[in-house]
């Protein structure tokens, strides 16, 4: 999937399609890394079953599916996990 998470002026979050077709991009993983996510996944499942209506949905009532988010499913601010990742190199 190919979108962008937008925070507008009033703090509203919107997930939208990139601006350009050079915007989209590709990533190779390893497979090791992809399983990983798969475990990650299906944990962050788990959690969100576990907080039923509790869990955050977009605007139009879709759930988000988030790697980096919240305990209630809402995203961290776009440049949060750049910076944690930062802090280790």
């Amino acid at each position: 999937m190919s979108q962008n998470l937008v925070m507008t002026l009033k703090g509203e979050l919107i997930v939208k399609e990139p601006k350009t077709k050079n915007a989209k991009r590709k990533v190779s993983l390893p497979a090791s890394l992809l399983e990983e996510l798969r475990e990650y996944y299906a944990h962050r499942a788990k959690e969100r079953d576990k907080l039923g209506d509790a869990w955050k949905m977009d605007r139009d009532g879709r759930e988000w599916h988030f790697v980096f988010c919240h305990a209630d499913g809402t995203p961290f601010h776009q440049e949060r996990p750049y910076l944690w990742f930062r802090s280790y190199i």
